[in-house]
């Protein structure tokens, strides 16, 4: 995975059929969908300010 935000000491990465999930790092939230093996989306989210 690449283009972290967070500084990874608290990283951590959850599996789904050996492909990763969802990921957390502090602030930041990763979710990853794939279909028949292949990566499709993903999202991004963070706990930072709202305007």
């Amino acid at each position: 995975m690449t283009g972290a935000n967070g500084d990874g000491v608290n990283e951590r990465v959850f599996y789904r059929n050996d492909e990763p999930a969802n990921r957390v790092d502090g602030d930041q939230r990763t979710t990853f969908m794939y279909g028949n093996g292949q990566p499709l989306a993903q999202r991004e989210e963070s706990d930072g300010p709202k305007s």
